[in-house]
C-alpha cells in the first residue's frame, strides 16, 4: 500500500475482449462517499484478436518493482521462452573472522552446534547449501578454554563447511610493504590448512576489513 512511484501513470479501460487486465490500482483520493472503490487497470494484456499482434501494455515505466517482474515476464510469454532469463541463482554466504575475535566474544561449542543446525535448516531449502568461513590461522586457540573448544569443534566439522582464506593475522593487503611479504603471510595460513584438513582449493579470497575480493568481481 501507498504512493506508486513516478509522476505519470495511465489506466486502460478495455473496449474489446483482446484486453485483459494484469495488475490493478486504487486511487488513493478523488471518490465519492458512495462510490465504489473499483480498480484501475494499470497493465493489460492485448491477446491479439483484432490484428494478431499479441501485446502486454504498462500504464507507468519500471521504477515501480512489480512492473519490472511483469516486464521480464511479458518477454518471456510473448517470446515463447526465447527471451526468457534462467531462474537458477546462486547464494554464498562468507562468515569472516574464524578464529579473530577478541576472549569473550568467540564460538563455543554451542554456537558451532547451532552454526550447523542453522545450515542444515538452508539446505533444505538450497540442497548444497554451505556456510563459508574465513579463518586467519594466527588467532586459533587464543580465546578462553571454552573458546579454544569451539576452535576445535569447528575443524572437527570443517569438513561441513567451505573455507576462504582471510590472510595469516588478520591484516589488510594493501598495508604490506612488498608482496614477498604478502606471500609468506599467505602460505602461513595455507600451511595451518593443510595441518588441520581444511580444504586449499576455493580459487577464493577475501581480505580482513574487506579492503580486496578475489577474484575480483
Amino acid at each position: 500500500w501507498g504512493a506508486l512511484p513516478g509522476d505519470h501513470w495511465t489506466v486502460f479501460r478495455a473496449n474489446s475482449s483482446t484486453y485483459e487486465p494484469v495488475a490493478w490500482a486504487l486511487r488513493q483520493n478523488e471518490y465519492g462517499t458512495s462510490e465504489e472503490r473499483v480498480p484501475l487497470a494499470t497493465v493489460i494484456q492485448d491477446h491479439g484478436r483484432l490484428d494478431g499482434v499479441h501485446r502486454v501494455l504498462f500504464g507507468s515505466g519500471l521504477q515501480f518493482w512489480l512492473h519490472r517482474l511483469l516486464f521480464l515476464d511479458a518477454l518471456s510469454y510473448l517470446s515463447h521462452g526465447q527471451l526468457s532469463l534462467n531462474l537458477e541463482r546462486w547464494i554464498l554466504v562468507d562468515i569472516d573472522d574464524i578464529f579473530v575475535g577478541e576472549r569473550g566474544t568467540r564460538l563455543h561449542e554451542e554456537d558451532v552446534a547451532a552454526l550447523l543446525a542453522s545450515q542444515t535448516a538452508l539446505q533444505r531449502l538450497v540442497p548444497g547449501f554451505k556456510f563459508n568461513l574465513g579463518y586467519s590461522a594466527k588467532y586459533y586457540h587464543h580465546g578462553t578454554v571454552l573458546e579454544n573448544l569451539g576452535d576445535d569443534a569447528l575443524l572437527r566439522n570443517r569438513e561441513h563447511f567451505t573455507w576462504f582464506c582471510h590472510m595469516w593475522n588478520h591484516q589488510q593487503p594493501h598495508l604490506y610493504n612488498n608482496v614477498s611479504q604478502l606471500e609468506a603471510e599467505m602460505m602461513l595460513n595455507k600451511q595451518f590448512a593443510l595441518e588441520h584438513g581444511i580444504p586449499t582449493n576455493s580459487s577464493y579470497s577475501v581480505s580482513p576489513h574487506h579492503s580486496g575480493v578475489y577474484p575480483v568481481h
